[in-house]
Formats: C-alpha cells, structure tokens, sequence
C-alpha cells in the first residue's frame, strides 16, 4: 500500500464505511461459518467486525508491520493476525469455513 492508502484504509471514516456499508453488502446471503480468514487484512477496518460475526477469525497479511500492529490491536474479539503471503497460504486444507479479501489485489 502507499502512503495515502495506509492512511485511508485505516482512518475511522474507512472502518466506519466497512463495518455499516461494506461488510454487510459483500456478506448479504452468505454464511461465514465458524473459522473465517480474513486475506490481506491492511490495517484491519474489517477485522473486529469479522470477529463479531464469527466464532474464529485468522487475518493474514504479508506486511509484518500490519500484522504486528494489528495483532495488538484486536482485542475482545477472538482473531489471530498472521504475518503471511496469501499466494502461498501457510494452512492446511480445510482449516477454514469461509474465506474473504476486501481490497487486496495479488
């Protein structure tokens, strides 16, 4: 990301945007089941919200310094932030219920 879209996709207007707008038009008729990943989380404007609508949420992103930042800010909620590339996910078949990338482009 640069340094506009870091600022943007983690300001309060974009989690507000996500959590009220986005989130609920992408998700509109699905079921995310238990165990939900979360690719390319960024700053994590959809990541509490997830958590809120999943038993389990595992949020990876390839920039260490997101996940770090991220995972010490997802609280009350049960997320696990990975530091990871999506290209190649570090997971065993058939760990999740649901998958979703909101903005990510590989």
């Amino acid at each position: 990301m640069n340094g506009l879209e870091t600022w943007f996709c983690g300001s309060p207007f974009w989690r507000y945007v996500t959590r009220r707008q986005l989130l609920p038009w992408i998700l509109e008729g699905s079921e995310l089941g238990e165990h939900v990943l979360e690719l390319g989380a960024g700053p994590g404007a959809a990541t509490k919200e997830l958590g809120h609508l999943a038993t389990r949420v595992t949020s990876l992103d390839c920039d260490h310094a997101f996940a770090a930042k991220l995972g010490a800010r997802v609280d009350g909620v049960s997320v696990t932030v990975v530091q990871g590339d999506a290209a190649t996910l570090p997971f065993s078949d058939g760990t999740f219920s649901s998958a979703i990338a909101i903005l990510m482009f590989l």
